[in-house]
This record gives C-alpha cells, sequence and structure tokens, in this order.
C-alpha cells in the first residue's frame, strides 16, 4: 500500500484500528461470558432445605432450592394449556401439609402412580413467590372441591405458604451470561464487520488510486484552506472531497457527477442524512454521513452540499425524475 504522507488522514484511519480495539474487547466479554456461563452451569446443585421449613420462616424468600416429600397423586387447579404435556400448576401434599408445585409432565408422571402413600417420592425445585392470579385459582379450586368457604386471602399462608415449589426453573440458572453473551457477541460482529469492510475499501481506495494523485491529496488535506466538518467525516479542499465516513474515499469535484441527500426515517422523523455521489466511473458512493439531525447538523449538511455544488456548477443536483433522467443520458453519452 502506498506511504500515507498527511498526518489527517493518518489521523482519521486510525477511527478503524478504534473500532478493532472494541472488536477484540467485545470478543474477550462474549468469550467470558459462556465461560462464566458453563462454570455456573455445571455447579453442584446446593443442600436443599425441606419447603416447610422455608415457608415457616416466614420470609417467603424465592430461590431457595428446596424438596418435598410427596406422598398423593398431585392435583392439578391451573394450567395455560389443555395439552397434558404442557407445565402445570398442583396441589401436592406431604404427610402434613399441603402445598403449590409448578410441575413438568415429567415430574408429574414419576408422582402419578397409586402406590406413592407407601412409596413417597422427593421432588426439588426452587421456591417462588405465588402471584395474585395463581392465588386465586388455588381458593377457588380448593373451596370447590371441599364444598365449602376454608380458604381465603387472609388465611391462604396457613393452608400453602407464601412460596410455591417451581421444578422447572434451572437451579443454576444462566439466563442473564447468555443474554450478556448473545448481545456482545452481536455488537461483536456489526463492528467487526464494519472494520473489514472500512480497511478493505481503504486499501483498495489507496491501491487503485494513481501515485501523484495521491500525493496532491496528501499535500491539499494539510492545506489551511481546507475545511473540516467532524460530526460528517468530510474534508473539503481546493479540488477535492475527502470522505472518512465509510471508508477513505477522494473525488475532484470535477469529476463529480451526480449528487443528492439521502434521508434515514424512522417513525416519519428523518434521524440522519448522508451524501449520495455518482463520479465520473458512475460508481456510487456514501459520504457526509450525519446522524440526529439537530439545527445545527442540518446546518452543516446544506454547507457541505452547497461547498460542492458551488466547485462544480456541472453537477446534477437532486434526487427527481429530471435528474435520474439526465444521469441516464449522461450515461449513455459517455459509454457510447
Amino acid at each position: 500500500m502506498k506511504e500515507v504522507y498527511s498526518n489527517k488522514i493518518k489521523e482519521s484511519l486510525k477511527s478503524g484500528n478504534k473500532r478493532l480495539i472494541i472488536t477484540i474487547i467485545l470478543v474477550l466479554m462474549t468469550i467470558g461470558f459462556i465461560v462464566w456461563a458453563v462454570i455456573d452451569s455445571q455447579k453442584e446443585y446446593p443442600t436443599p432445605k425441606y419447603l416447610n421449613d422455608v415457608i415457616m420462616e416466614g420470609k417467603n424468600e424465592e430461590g431457595v432450592y428446596s424438596c418435598v416429600n410427596v406422598t398423593a397423586i398431585p392435583y392439578v387447579f391451573a394450567e395455560t394449556s389443555t395439552n397434558e404435556m404442557e407445565n402445570k400448576y398442583y396441589f401436592i401434599r406431604d404427610d402434613n401439609y399441603f402445598y403449590i408445585a409448578y410441575l413438568d409432565y415429567k415430574t408429574f408422571s414419576s408422582l402419578n402412580h397409586e402406590s406413592i402413600e407407601d412409596n413417597p417420592v422427593a421432588i426439588c425445585g426452587m421456591t417462588s413467590s405465588i402471584k395474585s392470579d395463581i392465588k386465586r385459582l388455588a381458593i377457588e379450586v380448593y373451596n370447590r372441591d371441599m364444598e365449602s368457604e376454608i380458604v381465603n386471602d387472609s388465611n391462604f399462608n396457613n393452608y400453602f405458604g407464601g412460596v410455591y415449589l417451581d421444578v422447572v426453573a434451572d437451579v443454576n440458572d444462566i439466563t442473564v451470561q447468555i443474554c450478556l453473551a448473545i448481545i456482545t457477541g452481536v455488537f461483536a460482529i456489526i463492528i467487526g464487520a464494519i472494520t473489514i469492510v472500512f480497511k478493505t475499501k481503504t486499501k483498495k481506495f489507496i491501491k487503485n488510486v494513481p501515485a501523484e494523485e495521491w500525493q496532491q491529496i496528501n499535500n491539499e488535506i494539510e492545506s489551511s484552506d481546507t475545511k473540516y466538518y467532524k460530526q460528517a467525516k468530510i474534508y473539503l479542499t481546493k479540488n477535492y472531497l475527502i470522505d472518512f465516513s465509510n471508508c477513505l474515499y477522494a473525488v475532484k469535484y470535477s469529476d463529480i457527477v451526480w449528487l443528492y441527500p439521502y434521508e434515514l426515517r424512522q417513525n416519519g422523523i428523518t434521524t440522519a442524512k448522508n451524501l449520495i455521489v455518482f463520479d465520473k466511473s458512475f460508481t456510487k458512493h456514501t459520504i457526509a454521513g450525519i446522524g440526529s439531525l439537530g439545527k445545527k447538523n442540518k446546518q452543516i449538511f446544506e454547507e457541505i452540499t452547497n461547498e460542492i455544488l458551488n466547485k462544480n456548477k456541472d453537477i446534477i443536483w437532486g434526487f427527481n425524475s429530471e435528474s435520474k433522467e439526465k444521469f441516464k443520458e449522461l450515461k449513455q453519452t459517455k459509454r457510447g
């Protein structure tokens, strides 16, 4: 690749290196979250507490690994689906008390046999707070089956406690780690892809530009007359437009054929603007990207546009049927 003489070009190209560093950091974070998830998933289960002991503490503490020795076939009272394979809420009991449990089909099947009274089965899971709708259904079904208004809001905890046993919940829950790994991984891929495109296109441009012209670009960008618009990552020199918004792209004003603005809208609101440039090779380039358009950014965008147009009065301006037709005719003429 040709040598870069201009300090301003060197500094602008560093943005690609900064993105590369960010990508590496995000990749390392993703790996870290994955390792964290693997370590947590392989942890041994904690020593379980008996569910009644947790309830008797009166704290209604969630996330406590607990067990119950079930001595009767569970009785379903709440379900979100009629599919018997789905998870459901059940009344369960041991030798002394009733409890509420959220069971998957496999656990229910292990308890669904007549000999359970003589051969209790221990089930374990995490404690979870009983939500109001589950509480309401439990009261309704229990009182209906007992044919008496025995349980109500005020004495509910005396019958079932303030927490239920969730055997479906993962004891070593790694949801947070997985979500974080996905988020950082996605950002790493996006920023990494942008970095690769930036570096690849920039190297290609520098390689293809003639040595004499490359020298002129390096000289002009350092001139005191050069205007720099940081928000748009663009330099306007005496003879060149030099843009770094997507990659290094420099073009003589005299070589610009067609110029028009492109707006990015969300919910009908303009959130970003770019200029689309077609040069004498009739190649499309996106330049001067300005996001979050406020009054100042609008003025900057207009100033950049006017500066370019004033440098070459023959530029086809705007995106409409007339400008498209002019561009089409010019393209046919040049290639005809």
